[in-house]
């Protein structure tokens, strides 16, 4: 088949490289449709040895990664299908990560990687967030993508209506009168950790829908970084946990 360059809602989309590929064959290889790989690749045999093990069609060349890659030094591409799970009813007892209306792929895909890092698989993105599939955030997520279950709704109130029962506690990052210090808080679970966009924030209109947050920093920077305020998020709420922490240090 010749495939095209990336189109949202095509059912289709690329890993670029052997790394991203590789973390999409040995994952989920159910997805994966066809993997491209150059000649001049340095693992060539190593490669082709995993693929055929796992009986996934591959293509020596490189007309057709020049077609779909966007830098001339890849070597790999693996085609794979958009079809990641939903939360579902696993996803009403699990703690999730909100993105709401994040704009930047690179940020999306730094912030899958970091929550796989931190033992979280299910992530919601809620209204005009960026394509998750876009190849871009999917090269920034260096192969998280195909670890997590992922879920979209048009509104965070759609979001609650579908999983804010159960005792779940929805905690908004966002800084006004009522937020409470991240470290000050009891964490309850199941939890909700809620983000929002890397300029605007969050809508003030949903702000009665939880608890909301806010990251203790100085004053000599007007706020954090969206994907490092996740990381802190993330890594504060895991070690909580009533099980024994995450990590030990």
């Amino acid at each position: 088949m010749q495939w095209k360059r990336y189109k949202k809602n095509e059912g289709y989309s690329y890993t670029l490289g052997p790394f991203p590929t590789l973390e999409l064959v040995e994952s989920r290889p159910d997805l994966v449709e066809e993997v491209l790989i150059s000649p001049a690749f340095t693992d060539l045999d190593k490669l082709v040895r995993i693929l055929e093990d796992k009986a996934i069609p591959y293509r020596l060349g490189d007309k057709a990664i020049h077609r779909l890659a966007t830098k001339g030094n890849t070597f790999v591409v693996g085609i794979f299908r958009t079809d990641l799970p939903g939360l579902g009813e696993e996803g009403r007892t699990a703690n999730h990560l909100v993105l709401d209306r994040v704009s930047d792929l690179g940020n999306l895909g730094n912030i899958t990687r970091t929550m796989v890092g931190m033992g979280l698989e299910d992530l919601v993105t809620i209204g005009e967030t960026c394509d998750i599939y876009q190849p871009k955030a999917v090269r920034a997520s260096m192969g998280a993508l195909f670890k997590i279950r992922h879920s979209h709704y048009d509104s965070l109130e759609e979001y609650v209506r579908a999983f804010g029962g159960g005792g779940r506690t929805l905690y908004l990052f966002y800084l006004d009168p009522t937020a409470r210090a991240l470290p000050d808080l009891d964490i309850r679970e199941p939890w909700s950790l809620v983000f929002g966009n890397e300029g605007s924030g969050l809508d003030p209109k949903d702000l009665a829908l939880g608890q909301t947050v806010f990251i203790p920093q100085s004053d000599q920077v007007d706020s954090l970084n969206l994907t490092t305020a996740c990381a802190i998020g993330l890594y504060e709420c895991q070690q909580r946990r009533k099980h024994a922490p995450l990590y030990r240090l």
